[in-house]
């Protein structure tokens, strides 16, 4: 009786699988016909976040089918906060301002650790242009602080 069980449920898991694997199929086909801005805008990051959101459950539903745990919770928590930047940029456009300004903290804090001993960063701070762009991306974190504090 228990392995009937534990057949019935793995039918009914695969059978959710397979309709979020047609989902994600049909929604990855409706974006490419998205015209997506050029320009960094709350348009695009609604594009990009959809996307994202489409990877992320591909991955899980990757994990599933092979029966692999590992990785499941770092995956699904990427998607909570995709999914919550979406919803947020989704109910209120000024949203952009402050996924710009955590951008841009996020580029100075790796642009700033490529000055130190990490060897995986240490081309980055050989770029002719490093500390230009730290500045730009100082400048740019002001703009975007002020903008959506105010």
């Amino acid at each position: 009786m228990a392995i009937e069980n534990e057949e019935n449920e793995q039918k009914i898991l695969d059978a959710y699988c397979d309709v979020l694997e047609l989902m994600c199929s049909k929604s990855k086909d409706l974006l490419r016909k998205v015209a997506i801005p050029k320009n960094l805008s709350s348009h695009t990051y609604v594009a990009i976040f959809f996307a994202t959101l489409i990877e992320y459950i591909e991955a899980a539903l990757l994990l599933s089918k092979n029966k692999i745990a590992g990785g499941s919770h770092s995956i699904f928590r990427s998607f909570l906060e995709a999914y919550v930047d979406f919803e947020n940029l989704a109910n209120d456009e000024s949203y952009f301002q402050i996924l710009e300004h955590k951008n841009c903290v996020e580029w100075i804090r790796v642009l700033e650790a490529a000055d130190g001993n990490n060897p995986y960063l240490t081309q980055i701070a050989k770029h002719e242009d490093h500390d230009a762009i730290i500045r730009e991306f100082e400048q740019k974190k002001r703009r975007t602080r002020r903008a959506w504090r105010d």
